[in-house]
């Protein structure tokens, strides 16, 4: 006779066994990963792989506390009360892990811990309300916990949560969205929730060109992202005007834009400038500078033979190793990072053999005619290629030739080690190619960028490589 198993016990029944500090030792090991993950946003260099390691660590740590949350509360109750927590700057992680515990529990008390927070800690809130509740897999992401907070809410939070409604799709909102659009045309959180909903209308697009002509920085710079994200061909020019912006995002923006309409213009521009020749970077007399690590990003993007030879001259006679910038390019240009490039010290001749194989075999597997003399050749397309001219206007992206195809397919293979700043890019990229909206975030939670990247190589692999396959 089969033997009869026991349903399943709800997870809400399960409690961790009574060892001693081993719930806080859950909760440290939690609070110094979002402590990282603050870190690593505000730099804007991480990788998503390195992204993804910590937002697991958070995930575990969320789920092992919502089995006793009782005592979890406890300890982060005390840990908040505890001015060692506000010197050591502990505070702001307690916030997050006390809501997003909140969240994953369905606490009735979410509430209350929001009117609380919400005004000293904002970021950490919203954090909180977009990580959680932590899915048992993608197909079971929710996101059931904004509504009734929604609902309770004055006006005066309504950037907030329509960044929220838009960031975890709540299809359930969208006339609230709309009618909260016709009454403040000039929220720039509503047409970008709009957006992500899937709603591109002429409200929108008057928003983008009048904030782009005479908006404050942070409307220009959400106005920059509404473009992006929304893949509109017929705005991109209309902020050419930020490329010499003061505000770094504002310009950094611009030139993401500026390098997917324009990218022979755009490559042409960071040379003239300077990136890849170590001569100081400059502009006219009267608009800012350039920072260097936008210039590399826009010849990484544009992927020109041209630029890859001026930034391999600058590498190669730089001293130590590569920057996190000339990674980000040699990734995507060239598919790896050679290990002589990156250690350190770092000796001249080894560096400069490897970036040279390197981009040798690149060009080879590429098709790209070679000159004989191409292996102790100076950094100079003419010098390396039989014929410049056709060479010039090749484009690579991980050692093969850039075309449509190649763009809307699928995301490189080297996607998860590039940086938030590139990943940015690359998903207006995305947007642009198809004409289509994109609108995931480069620092939105890992799981989700990975899952958005699954489905645009689910959806490539149906499509096929033809370009006329891409949707428009």
């Amino acid at each position: 006779m089969n033997a009869v198993h026991p349903l399943p016990v709800p997870l809400s029944r399960f409690r961790l066994p009574p060892l001693p500090g081993l719930l806080e030792q859950i909760m440290d090991k939690g609070l110094r990963a979002r402590q990282r993950r603050s870190r690593v946003m505000s730099e804007q260099g991480a990788s998503l792989n390195a992204l993804k390691v910590i937002d697991t660590q958070i995930e575990h740590c969320i789920v092992a506390l919502s089995l006793d949350p009782a005592e979890a509360e406890r300890l982060l109750l005390a840990r908040i009360d505890d001015a060692e927590a506000h010197t050591a700057g502990l505070l702001p992680a307690c916030v997050f892990m006390r809501c997003a515990l909140a969240i994953q529990c369905h606490g009735k008390d979410l509430p209350s811990w929001f009117d609380t927070y919400l005004g000293e800690h904002p970021d950490d809130v919203r954090d909180a309300l977009l990580f959680c509740p932590v899915p048992a897999s993608l197909l079971e992401e929710r996101n059931d916990h904004i509504l009734p907070l929604m609902r309770r809410q004055p006006l005066s939070r309504l950037s907030l949560f329509a960044e929220l409604i838009g960031r975890l799709t709540v299809q359930e909102v969208r006339g609230n969205l709309l009618a909260a659009q016709r009454a403040n045309p000039q929220l720039a959180p509503v047409h970008l929730a709009l957006l992500r909903l899937g709603i591109c209308n002429a409200r929108s697009e008057a928003f983008v060109r009048h904030a782009l002509a005479q908006g404050t920085a942070d409307q220009q710079m959400q106005a920059l992202q509404w473009v992006g994200m929304s893949g509109q061909r017929s705005l991109y020019q209309v902020g050419e005007q930020l490329l010499h912006s003061p505000y770094a995002p504002v310009q950094s923006l611009a030139w993401a834009l500026h390098s997917l309409d324009q990218p022979t213009r755009a490559v042409e521009s960071v040379l003239v400038l300077g990136v890849a020749t170590g001569d100081g970077l400059h502009t006219s007399p009267g608009k800012g500078p350039l920072p260097e690590a936008i210039g590399w990003r826009v010849l990484a993007l544009c992927g020109h033979l041209k630029g890859l030879m001026a930034a391999c001259h600058r590498m190669a006679s730089q001293t130590g190793p590569v920057t996190a910038p000339q990674m980000d390019l040699l990734l995507l240009l060239l598919g790896q990072v050679p290990p002589a490039l990156r250690r350190k010290p770092n000796r001249t001749e080894s560096r400069q053999q490897a970036l040279r194989e390197l981009v040798l075999q690149s060009f080879r597997q590429a098709f790209v005619p070679l000159q004989n003399g191409a292996d102790t050749a100076p950094w100079t397309l003419p010098a390396w290629v039989s014929d410049a001219q056709r060479a010039a206007n090749l484009r690579m992206r991980t050692g093969r030739p850039l075309n449509h195809a190649l763009q809307v397919k699928a995301f490189p293979a080297v996607f998860g080690e590039l940086s938030q700043s590139l990943r940015q890019w690359l998903y207006f990229e995305r947007a642009y190619a198809t004409q289509s909206p994109y609108s995931i975030d480069p620092g939105e939670v890992a799981r989700r960028q990975y899952g958005g990247a699954m489905l645009v190589g689910f959806a490539g692999e149906l499509q096929g490589g033809d370009p006329s396959a891409a949707p428009h």
